[in-house]
């Protein structure tokens, strides 16, 4: 069956679509793309090198020695150990500087103090020296817990990866727009629906849209979106998020307001936590959205096929008098998946659309009713592995300052009877 000949409202079929679906594709991909290499390249100077130049100390040949001076001292907001010891090795004097072979984050003053308490000038204790370079040494070389804030990078890694193998889920929630975009393999598709289409009309009584005995007749339509699951989502995600970039934001604020900032770190925080706003905004959007009328959908006969038509009904749970427009739309949807080399491509486009209601007088949207008749030279309903054909009903309310009233329903489209 072709959609060539579909109804006036009926856009292009999905093989016929341009590269639009390709840009969300590409951007679900640069974005968390961007995320796996901030979080590679930040790993190396905060964990990797930091933990090599720890095992290489372990190596080191402990040799006594003597602390000349220690103190607490500040660079740039952060406090580290300064010390000078001196030593013998190989029958030569040699004079120190590094506490560990390594840097660590974080660490307190209060803390610092208490192990420059214990270095005081004139005290005898022990160094490692590099059996390799005798004139470097250092005074401790035990693993501090401190380097394993060092490992903060792999969220941003876990991010990027879980953002590109959920791609799709996300772009749909959060996006609402295409994945990758069919290059020159967007034939597959139109072939693969072509095939499908044959098929179910020998077959569509086996599918598991077949109608219970006692389908016919009013039913209520469910919304295939929940905004409480979204809600949760999103705090979720803000909430890691947030907790990350917070760990460096406390340092960044930190040197400012000790007049010394790090104008490094404060630049590069910048886009991570402009996307930690958009969550909190995000967050609170949909929270707003909880306290909006909730509309209900009824159909009159759950065994519509092409050609046929049944009566709408719909109300809201809640006053409607914020709701400045009210549209309804019957919408024909194509989806469909394919293999292109090792990557999983999945692209939408809606082959179908037609305004059934459109209003922005108040006393026609608390509730009201209207017949559908569902084209018969379109495509009927199919599941399959590759490919669906889905039918829906979207609603949307326009609602001044505030976020609108939008949902989907989908309902089940049979193929004609062939006597």
């Amino acid at each position: 069956m072709s959609f060539d000949d579909s109804s006036q409202s009926a856009s292009k079929a999905l093989s016929h679509s341009q590269s639009m679906g390709r840009g969300c594709g590409c951007f679900s991909g640069l974005f968390f793309g961007f995320f796996i290499l901030v979080g590679t390249v930040a790993i190396f100077p905060l964990f990797l090198f930091p933990f090599m130049q720890y095992l290489d100390a372990t190596g080191w040949v402990e040799t006594p020695c003597e602390i000349v001076s220690s103190s607490v001292e500040n660079k740039n907001g952060k406090h580290s150990i300064a010390v000078e010891y001196k030593y013998r090795s190989h029958g030569d004097n040699f004079r120190g500087k590094k506490y560990r072979n390594y840097e660590v984050m974080g660490g307190s003053r209060s803390n610092l103090l208490k192990v420059v308490n214990k270095l005081r000038p004139g005290a005898k204790t022990v160094c490692y020296v590099n059996p390799g370079n005798i004139s470097e040494a250092v005074l401790d070389r035990s693993f501090s817990p401190m380097l394993l804030l060092g490992l903060v990078p792999l969220v941003f890694v876990m991010i990027g990866l879980l953002g590109l193998t959920l791609g799709r889920l996300l772009a749909q929630s959060f996006i609402t727009s295409r994945l990758a975009g069919v290059k020159n393999e967007e034939w597959r598709t139109a072939t693969a629906i072509q095939e499908q289409s044959q098929s179910s009309q020998e077959d569509w009584q086996k599918r598991d849209w077949e109608p219970e005995p006692n389908a016919a007749g009013p039913i209520e339509l469910k919304s295939g979106s929940s905004t409480v699951a979204g809600l949760f989502f999103v705090i979720i995600f803000a909430l890691i998020w947030n907790g990350i970039i917070s760990v460096f934001l406390f340092e960044v604020v930190g040197g400012w307001a000790k007049g010394k900032p790090d104008w490094f770190l404060t630049f590069f925080l910048i886009p991570f936590v402009l996307v930690g706003l958009g969550t909190i905004l995000g967050t609170i959007y949909m929270f707003l959205s909880l306290f909006n009328p909730k509309p209900r959908l009824f159909i009159s006969d759950a065994t519509t096929m092409l050609g046929e038509s049944f009566d709408l009904n719909w109300q809201f749970n809640g006053s409607t008098s914020s709701i400045k427009r009210l549209q309804i739309q019957l919408i024909g949807t194509e989806w469909a998946q394919y293999q292109q080399g090792t990557k999983t491509h999945t692209d939408t486009n809606d082959f179908y659309s037609e305004d059934l209601f459109d209003t922005d007088q108040p006393m026609e949207m608390p509730e009201g009713e209207l017949e559908v008749v569902i084209p018969q030279s379109t495509m009927h309903s199919f599941s399959a592995s590759n490919n669906k054909i889905k039918w829906s009903l979207r609603i949307k309310g326009d609602i001044a300052m505030w976020p609108d009233v939008k949902q989907s329903y989908d309902f089940t489209v049979l193929p004609f009877s062939v006597e």
